[in-house]
C-alpha cells in the first residue's frame, strides 16, 4: 500500500501490487483525471535542499509491478503534465488518427512535442516527460508556502 496526496490536501491509499499500466489507469479513474492526461508521482515530503524527481511511472515497463519501484507505506504527490496546446481532446483525436500512434501526449509551451517515435510508454511510443519543469502539482497543501516550495523544486 502507498498513499497519494491530491487536489485540496486529500490523501488516498492504493495497493501497489499491480502492474504500472493498471495503476496509471486506476489512478486516473479514481482521482478523476482526464484519461488522456500524463500523470506521475512525486515522493513526499520533498527535500528542500535538492531538486524533486518524479517516479517516472509512464517510463517503466507496462508489466512491471508498482511494488518494485514504489516505497510501500510512503506518501506521494500526484503530478500532471501541463496540458498540450489544444487540450487533451485534441491529443485524443490525434492519437485516434490511423498511423498516429507514436506521437507524444505532451506538448511544450512552444508547441513542440517531447519524445520520439520508438520510445516506450503506455500512451503510445514517445509519450514521456523529459523535464520535471513540464509537470504541475495536482495537490494543494494546507500550508501555501509548502506547495510553493515543492512547485519550485520541480
Amino acid at each position: 500500500m502507498f498513499y497519494v496526496r491530491h487536489h485540496d490536501d486529500k490523501v488516498q491509499m492504493f495497493n501497489a501490487n499491480c502492474q504500472a499500466a493498471v495503476m496509471i489507469s486506476h489512478l486516473k479513474a479514481t482521482l478523476k483525471m482526464p484519461s488522456a492526461s500524463y500523470i506521475d508521482l512525486l515522493p513526499y515530503p520533498v527535500a528542500a535542499d535538492k531538486p524533486a524527481a518524479p517516479v517516472g511511472m509512464n517510463d517503466r515497463p507496462l508489466d512491471q509491478y508498482c511494488d518494485q519501484f514504489l516505497q510501500l507505506r510512503s506518501h506521494y504527490i500526484l503530478l500532471q503534465a501541463k496540458p498540450p496546446p489544444g487540450g487533451y481532446d485534441a491529443v485524443a483525436d490525434e492519437l485516434n488518427t490511423p498511423g498516429a500512434m507514436g506521437g507524444s501526449l505532451v506538448g511544450t509551451a512552444n508547441g513542440e512535442r517531447n519524445g520520439s517515435a520508438g520510445a516506450g510508454g503506455p500512451h503510445g511510443a514517445g509519450a514521456s516527460i523529459t523535464s520535471a519543469r513540464e509537470m504541475i502539482l495536482v495537490w494543494q497543501s494546507p500550508k501555501p508556502e509548502e506547495t510553493e516550495r515543492i512547485a519550485l523544486a520541480l
